[in-house]
C-alpha cells in the first residue's frame, strides 16, 4: 500500500463493512434480544456523555455549537454508532482506522499498542477537509484490539493561505496543516512535542492544543465505559454487540429499501461560484432504487476547478449517507451497515472526484449541493409509500458563511467561523407542514447555534442584529423556514478580517418539490468608514432590526456595498465597519396556489412574507389593514391564475426541444465543463 498520493482512491472501497471474523460470528450468536436492546442504547448514552465531556473541554467555535461525533468503529474499524450528528465526521474516521490497521499495525518502528492516539486530517486518507479533525483510540482487552473508539470536530484555523476556512487555497498545498494517520500519544499520554508541531503550524495554537486535548478526553470516557462492559460481560460480549448492531443495521436497511418502489429518481443542482469567482457548477444525482439495493450515481457531473471547491468521492458519500442516517433511516444504528445494500458512481476528474492534488477546503459547504439531491430524490422515492411521507422534505437552506481573523480584545489571535450564521440555515417544507426557521446545520442537525453575549466574548465583533426576513423560505403549498440573517461590526480593537463563503445568490442552491419554489438568494452587505462608534457613545442612533432595515433604511451612515454573491467579500474591517449576510431558507412544497389563505395571512403577521409575495405569488385577496380575506375574491385570483397556467402550457415535445436550444453565456460556463452534460474538457494543472 502506498504511503500517500494512492490510498484516496481506496477510501470509498473501505467504507463497505468488513467481512466478519470467526470470532465475531461466534461472538454474536451469544447476544440475546434482551441484551441487545439494553447494550445498544447503553451505547448510545455512552457516547451522549462523551459528548458532553468534548463541548465542556474545548475551545473552536463548531466544538462548542456541539458540531461534532463521538463514534464506536468495530475492531475491523466499521462504525457502529455515533453521538451528536456530525455523520460526516464518523463516516471519515473509518478509512483512516483501517489506513492504521493495514499500514501501521505491524510496522516495526510504528506498530499499534495499548494506549496509543492515533489522528487523521488528511482529506487524502478518509478526512472531509484539512480544519476536521479526528482522533482514533484502539480499545484492547486481554491484550488484542477489540473496537475503535473516535472523536471529531472542525477545528478553527489550520494555518492555509487564508485564515480559518480560507476559500484562497486552490491546491493541497495551499490548505495548511494536514496531518495523515499519526500516533500522537502512547501510553494514553499525548506527546507534548508532537502537540507543539501540530499547534505551532496554525494561527490559533492555544486554541487547537486545547481541542485535541478535549477529543483525547472524550475518547478516554468512552474506555473507561467500555471497560466496565468488559468486566461485566466480557470480552466477546462487545465484540459480538458491535458486530451484530452492523449486522441489523444491514438488515434494517436493505428490508427498508425492499418495501419502496423500484426505479430510478433524478435531480440535478447548480451553484453560482467558486470561492471568489463566479460560473456555474453543476451536482446531479440519479437514485437507482432495485430490490433491496440502492445505487447513487454521480458521474454527470461538472469537472474538477482550480478553486478551493472541489471533493474527494468518499466525501461526497459522507455527505450524502449524512442525510440519509438523520432522515431516511433514522431509526437505524447510524453505523457502517447502511453501505452494504448502496454502491456509488462518480466520474474521475469531476468536481466530486478530483485529483490528488485538489484543494478540499471548500469540500463541505459545496457538497451541500449533495445533501440537497439526496433530500429531493428519496422525497420523490418515498412519497409513493405511504408510511414513509412522513419524511418527505424539500431542500434545506444553504448558501454560505463568513470567517474571520483578529487579534481579540484579551490579545489571543482569533480565526473561526460563525456558528451562530451556520446553524440558522432554514428547514425544507414538508408533505404536511412549513418548514422551520433557523432550523439546524445540514452537517449536523444537533448542532445548535451559540449563545451571542459568549461567542463576543472570545471575538472582537459585535452582533448588531440576528434575526429573520421575510420572503426567505421557499413558496408552497407549505412555506420552507427562513434562515439567519446576521450583521458584525468590528469591536473593541483597531480592525479583523472577515470573508464570506458559499454560493446561491445568484442561482438557488436549495430546491423546492412537487412545485414549490427554491429559497431566494440574498446579497451581502458591507457599511465601510461609519461613524457608529460615535454615535452609539452619543445614544443617538436606532439600530435596525433587521439586515433588509439595514440596506434600506441607511440608518448608519457609511459607504454602502451590496453585492449579489457571497465568496467575494474578503479583507480587513476597521473599527465599526459592518458586514451583513443571510442564510438561504428552505424550499418549499406543492403549488402556491394550495396553501390556505389563513396560513398566508399568518405569514403577514409573521412577517415571514411581504405584502408583495402574498397577492402576487399566492393570489390572496385581503384587507390591508385588518389582514381579513376575501375568500371568494381569493378563489377567483387563483383560478384566473391556472387558466393563465394553461394558456403558457405547451407539449412535452415542443418544450423540450425549445430548453434543448437554450444556452447560458460563456462567462457563465467557465467552470461548468461541456454544455449540457458537464463533463471536463481540460484536466487541471497544480503545481
Amino acid at each position: 500500500m502506498e504511503l500517500g498520493w494512492g490510498f484516496v482512491d481506496e477510501v470509498p472501497g473501505l467504507l463497505k463493512p468488513e467481512t466478519a471474523t470467526e470470532r465475531e460470528l461466534e461472538a454474536v450468536d451469544k447476544i440475546s434480544h434482551a441484551d441487545y436492546a439494553i447494550y445498544t442504547e447503553k451505547l448510545g448514552l455512552i457516547c451522549e456523555e462523551a459528548k458532553e465531556i468534548f463541548v465542556r473541554s474545548g475551545r473552536a467555535a463548531m466544538l462548542l455549537a456541539g458540531d461534532l461525533i463521538v463514534g464506536v468503529y468495530t475492531a475491523g474499524g466499521d462504525l457502529v454508532t455515533g453521538m451528536a450528528g456530525a455523520y460526516i465526521h464518523a463516516v471519515s474516521s473509518t478509512p483512516a482506522i483501517k489506513y492504521i490497521l493495514r499500514r501501521w499495525k505491524d510496522d516495526p518502528t510504528v506498530g499499534l499498542k495499548e494506549g496509543d492516539i492515533w489522528i487523521n486530517s488528511d482529506p487524502l486518507y478518509g478526512g472531509l477537509h484539512p480544519p476536521d479533525m479526528a482522533m482514533m483510540f484502539p480499545f484492547y482487552a486481554n491484550g488484542e484490539v477489540i473496537a475503535w473508539i473516535g472523536a471529531a470536530v472542525h477545528e478553527g484555523d489550520t494555518g492555509a493561505i487564508g485564515p480559518a476556512i480560507s476559500p484562497l487555497s486552490k491546491s493541497r498545498f495551499e490548505q495548511g496543516l494536514t496531518i495523515p494517520p499519526l500516533k500522537i500519544g502512547e501510553n494514553y499520554q499525548l506527546r507534548q512535542d508532537i502537540l507543539h508541531l501540530i499547534s505551532n503550524h496554525t494561527r490559533t495554537p492555544e486554541s487547537l492544543e486545547v481541542d485535541i486535548r478535549a477529543r483525547a478526553a472524550a475518547c478516554d470516557r468512552v474506555r473507561i465505559r467500555f471497560n466496565s462492559i468488559v468486566e461485566e460481560k466480557g470480552a466477546d460480549f462487545l465484540v459480538g454487540l458491535l458486530h451484530l448492531m452492523v449486522k441489523e443495521t444491514e438488515r434494517g436497511a436493505k428490508a427498508r429499501i425492499k418495501e419502496w418502489n423500484d426505479g430510478k429518481y433524478r435531480s440535478a443542482v447548480f451553484f453560482d461560484s467558486v470561492g471568489p469567482e463566479e460560473g456555474l457548477v453543476k451536482v446531479s444525482l440519479t437514485v437507482e432504487k432495485k430490490g433491496d439495493h440502492l445505487t447513487f450515481d454521480f458521474t454527470e457531473t461538472s469537472p474538477e476547478n482550480y478553486s478551493s471547491w472541489n471533493s474527494f468521492s468518499h466525501m461526497g458519500i459522507a455527505h450524502a449517507v449524512n442525510v440519509l442516517y438523520w432522515g431516511v433511516f433514522s431509526e437505524l444504528p447510524t453505523s457502517t451497515g447502511i453501505f452494504a445494500a448502496i454502491d456509488w458512481k462518480f466520474r474521475p476528474g469531476s468536481f466530486l472526484h478530483a485529483g490528488k492534488w485538489a484543494s478540499t477546503m471548500l469540500a463541505p459547504p459545496a457538497l451541500v449541493s449533495v445533501m440537497v439531491l439526496v433530500e429531493i430524490c428519496f422525497s420523490k422515492l418515498m412519497y409513493a409509500y405511504e408510511p414513509d411521507r412522513k419524511l418527505v422534505i424539500a431542500g434545506t437552506g444553504s448558501q454560505g458563511n463568513m470567517s474571520f481573523s483578529a487579534m481579540n480584545q484579551w490579545g489571543f489571535h482569533v480565526a473561526d467561523l460563525s456558528t451562530i450564521f451556520l446553524n440558522g440555515m432554514g428547514g425544507g417544507a414538508r408533505h404536511d407542514k412549513d418548514g422551520v426557521h433557523s432550523f439546524f446545520f445540514a452537517h449536523c442537525p444537533w448542532g445548535k447555534a451559540m449563545d451571542v453575549e459568549d461567542t463576543e466574548i472570545e471575538i472582537p465583533f459585535l452582533h448588531l442584529n440576528a434575526s429573520h426576513l421575510p420572503d426567505q423560505g421557499g413558496f408552497g403549498r407549505y412555506r420552507g423556514g427562513s434562515g439567519t440573517s446576521l450583521a458584525l461590526m468590528t469591536h473593541l480593537v483597531p480592525a479583523g478580517a472577515l470573508m464570506s463563503w458559499g454560493a446561491g445568490t445568484r442561482v438557488p442552491q436549495t430546491l423546492g418539490i412537487f412545485g414549490g419554489y427554491p429559497a431566494p438568494g440574498a446579497p451581502t452587505i458591507q457599511i465601510r468608514n461609519t461613524t457608529i462608534h460615535e454615535r452609539m457613545k452619543r445614544g443617538d442612533i436606532v439600530l435596525p432590526a433587521t439586515v433588509m432595515e439595514l440596506a434600506a433604511e441607511r440608518a448608519i451612515d457609511g459607504d454602502y456595498v451590496i453585492g449579489p454573491a457571497v465568496g467575494k467579500v474578503m479583507g480587513l474591517f476597521s473599527k465599526g465597519e459592518i458586514y451583513a449576510q443571510t442564510r438561504a431558507g428552505g424550499g418549499g412544497y406543492g403549488d402556491v396556489l394550495e396553501r390556505e389563505p389563513d396560513m398566508v395571512i399568518k405569514d403577514l403577521r409573521d412577517k415571514a412574507v411581504s405584502h408583495w409575495v402574498a397577492q402576487n405569488v399566492y393570489k390572496v385577496a385581503y384587507d390591508l389593514d385588518s389582514l381579513e380575506v376575501d375568500y371568494k375574491k381569493t378563489e377567483e385570483l387563483r383560478q384566473k391564475e391556472r387558466e393563465e397556467r394553461k394558456k403558457k402550457g405547451k407539449r412535452y415535445e415542443e418544450f423540450e426541444k425549445e430548453w434543448q436550444a437554450k444556452r447560458p453565456p460563456e462567462e457563465a460556463l467557465a467552470f461548468y465543463g461541456s454544455w449540457p452534460d458537464g463533463a471536463a474538457v481540460k484536466p487541471i494543472m497544480r503545481i
